[in-house]
């Protein structure tokens, strides 16, 4: 395995072993989600639309000729701005990879980095407008100036929170598509943030600010990166195999989670990453996170919600990890009921995330529906409803962390096979 290849990973706590009843987990697991589907679904054919609900009348893809025109709901606001800007931008993916690729391959670097420059600001004012083009450069130039005058990282963030605050909250003042203020001078402003503090570390490269060729960082713009030959970010985990969310913060946007590891809670936790100092890189990174979605009630409850999550498995690892846990543990419990054991555990971390989301998907509206529904009505009273749910979150965990482990085997047997096959080439060598 190459330096480049090779990837440091701590041995974990526990290696769960295989279940003897994890196709009856599979069952069980499957059967609820088709079952809730078919409901939503049911439910779907009779909500009564009305004027002024976000839906549209249109035919669905690929079996509009058998269903004809049926209601598509147009609730979700990221995606309904975020499918029509990324087919309208195609053009710019495709004349950037000619241009990177082969102009790039002609032309000397004095000639092609001012045309790139140009290239790139052309395009980001015919989709951003020439505005919101001149308040990114302004942002950069505040903080640019900000690194080289005063090279230290705490001043970067505090030139840049400030601007920050103002683009994510009121965004209104900068254009009437707050669409465009999200995909493009916030994330710009990150660039700008990471650029400079890597310049203050000493290892910042000369780049060019204006690129927002993969702003959306899901998905589609992958595979021009790949032409380009960038090595961008696996896309999002699957969130119907997670149970535990301290997952999904690492593997969901995996851009946003790499830039607030490494700007955020790495340097708080050095160079000690004692108990304390990780807790305070918890509680100001997630503090990022919200002053980026913004200070709304749903979000403060969503980000508060998680924390006690990550909270929960923290500590759950800190007390497993005391010699004298894991001792009684091997004594008294083998590790198929161990992992039964963990199994139930995840549901209470697995239930914090849920109603988390709830709140940032739906809203505090319907964040308090589900809460007084599932866990005032039915969970504290101790209802039958309860009782399934957590019947079916056991089989759900076990589904899980059978993913996990299949995964983590996997990515064992690679780094076998690529070990074998560089003994083979040393043994050729020899």
């Amino acid at each position: 395995m190459t330096a480049a290849q090779f990837k440091r990973h701590r041995a974990p706590l526990f290696v769960y072993p295989a279940l003897p009843e994890i196709k009856l987990c599979y069952a069980v697991t499957l059967s609820a989600m088709f079952y809730a589907w078919y409901r939503v679904y049911q439910a779907s054919e009779i909500y009564p639309w009305n004027i002024g609900d976000f839906g549209v009348h249109e035919n669905p893809p690929l079996i509009g000729n058998l269903t004809g025109q049926r209601m598509k709901d147009q609730t979700n606001w990221e995606w309904t701005h975020w499918s029509p800007f990324t087919l309208s931008y195609i053009p710019v993916y495709l004349i950037h990879a000619v241009l990177f690729n082969i102009v790039g391959g002609f032309l000397k670097e004095s000639l092609f980095t001012p045309l790139y420059i140009i290239f790139s600001i052309t395009a980001c004012s015919i989709y951003f407008t020439p505005f919101l083009v001149a308040v990114s450069i302004a942002q950069g130039l505040v903080i640019f100036l900000v690194t080289h005058f005063i090279r230290r990282t705490i001043v970067v963030w505090l030139a840049t929170l400030p601007i920050l605050y103002v683009v994510m909250h009121y965004s209104s003042i900068l254009s009437n598509d707050p669409f465009l203020i999200y995909t493009f001078v916030s994330y710009t402003l990150l660039s700008y943030v990471s650029y400079s503090i890597d310049v203050i570390r000493g290892f910042g490269r000369p780049g060019i600010a204006f690129h927002v060729k993969y702003v959306v960082i899901f998905g589609f713009p992958s595979m021009f990166a790949k032409i380009d030959n960038l090595q961008p970010l696996p896309g999002p985990i699957c969130l119907i195999r997670v149970t535990l969310y301290s997952k999904v913060w690492r593997e969901f946007d995996r851009g946003l989670y790499k830039f607030f590891k490494s700007y955020i809670f790495i340097p708080i936790c050095q160079p000690t990453f004692s108990v304390q100092r990780k807790i305070v890189g918890v509680l100001v990174s997630f503090g990022f996170v919200l002053m980026w979605h913004g200070f709304y009630h749903h979000n403060k409850v969503w980000i508060g919600l998680n924390i006690i999550a990550l909270f929960i498995e923290m500590s759950s690892k800190v007390i497993y990890g005391l010699k004298g846990v894991d001792a009684f543990r091997k004594r008294w419990m083998s590790d198929i009921n161990f992992r039964r054991l963990l199994a139930l555990l995840h549901i209470i971390p697995f239930a914090f995330g849920l109603y988390s989301n709830f709140y940032f998907l739906g809203g505090s509206r319907v964040g308090q529906a589900f809460v007084q529904r599932f866990l005032i009505e039915e969970t504290i009273t101790f209802r039958w409803p309860a009782f399934l749910i957590v019947f079916i979150g056991y089989f759900h965990a076990h589904t899980c962390i059978e993913a996990d482990r299949y995964k983590a085997m996997r990515e064992l047997e690679e780094v076998r096979e690529e070990n074998r096959r560089n003994n083979n080439i040393r043994d050729k060598d020899d």
